[in-house]
């Protein structure tokens, strides 16, 4: 006696794809509940930030194919006439990946990192984007955001600081400062900071 059936079983690939729709709405809906939504100007750290990670921060969806290009670059080692500076994120794949908490640096990871960030491009705005990261980015032992950066550091508010301190904000996200500050991590970001500044007066 054979016995049929309606169920239908799904096949690995299907399953596969269930698993990744499941996924990035889970990501997506993360990330909306870490979205600050602001219409204030650009503070200094903001745009020092912007400097030191990514210039293009206003004219890319979420990826920038010259950062990645230049990546490439860098990884099979082809030597040009000038220095390959920067890396391949963008500061709307650094916001998915402080929130999200994804680490891997591998290249189906950072594939999906590109897809959630042009994604978010199209749902929030830029200024939202930036001033929800900077509220949200790991910047040093019990620090996050700049807020509490500015208050340790400083003592100050985010408005209060000066550029040089603001620069100095700005470098920790490259140079997260340690619980207990060492010489070795001020000179390493005061010599971050002082070449955003120094690239600021070029930028104006």
């Amino acid at each position: 006696m054979t016995i049929r059936t309606n169920i239908n079983i799904p096949n690995r690939r299907q399953e596969r794809v269930r698993s990744l729709f499941i996924k990035i709405h889970n990501d997506l809906f993360k990330i909306d509940q870490h979205i600050f939504h602001t219409e204030n100007e650009l503070n200094l750290v903001e745009e020092y930030v912007i400097i030191l990670e990514d210039r293009r921060f206003f004219y890319h969806n979420g990826f920038d194919i010259r950062s990645i290009l230049r990546e490439l670059l860098k990884i099979i080692n082809i030597k040009i006439f000038f220095k390959l500076k920067g890396g391949a994120s963008t500061i709307d794949m650094q916001f998915v990946r402080t929130i999200t908490g994804y680490k891997k640096k591998t290249f189906s990871r950072k594939t999906y990192e590109i897809f959630l960030a042009y994604i978010i491009n199209h749902r929030y705005s830029k200024r939202d984007i930036l001033y929800s990261y900077m509220h949200h980015a790991y910047l040093g032992t019990r620090l996050t955001g700049i807020e509490q950066a500015a208050k340790k550091t400083y003592n100050k508010k985010v408005s209060e600081l000066s550029d040089f301190e603001s620069a100095m904000v700005a470098s920790m996200l490259l140079s997260p400062q340690p619980l207990v500050q060492t010489a070795r991590w001020y000179i390493r970001a005061k010599r971050r900071a002082t070449y955003a500044m120094r690239l600021r007066k070029t930028i104006e």
